[in-house]
């Protein structure tokens, strides 16, 4: 006995599309106005706002689903073929016009994403991980903030 594979199902396809509005619209709508919310997506794709949420846990999970459509998108771009470019120049130019594309349509993202703050210092060495700057900045050493963890001998 057969089973018919479940993505032939009349409903599951429904949802993908239902799913794919719901993806289209928030990129349109969040690419006009990033504090765009939920209901607003809502609208835009012609679902109420629990639907929405039937196929996302939240306004996190809508980004990453354009996130996942975009690196789709990327992937598809990139596809080669097998083609081999007669120089860098060349191949360089077919990269830069299969991208751009991709990057013009999901744009947004870049507004979405957090901002990306120096810390409450300023100082340059806050974009170091949270371990390194700790270790770094721990007594040991000659006791003035050597940069030396304090295992090490002084040399």
């Amino acid at each position: 006995m057969t089973s018919a594979p479940v993505t032939d199902t009349p409903g599951r396809s429904r949802a993908l599309l239902t799913r794919a509005r719901i993806v289209e619209a928030a990129r349109q709508e969040l690419g006009r106005d990033p504090d765009s919310s939920l209901g607003d997506i809502a609208v835009a794709a012609g679902v109420v706002r629990r639907t929405v949420y039937g196929h996302f846990n939240g306004r996190a999970a809508l980004v990453e689903g354009l996130v996942e459509d975009a690196a789709q998108a990327l992937w598809q771009a990139l596809a080669t073929r097998g083609v081999r470019e007669p120089d860098a120049v060349t191949a360089l130019a077919r990269f830069v016009l299969a991208v751009w594309p991709v990057g013009d349509r999901y744009r947004m993202l870049l507004r979405l994403a957090p901002p990306r703050t120096s810390g409450p210092s300023g100082s340059p060495r806050s974009w170091l991980p949270r371990a390194r700057r700790r270790r770094r900045s721990s007594p040991g050493g000659s006791g003035r903030g050597s940069s030396r963890p304090a295992s090490r001998p002084a040399r």
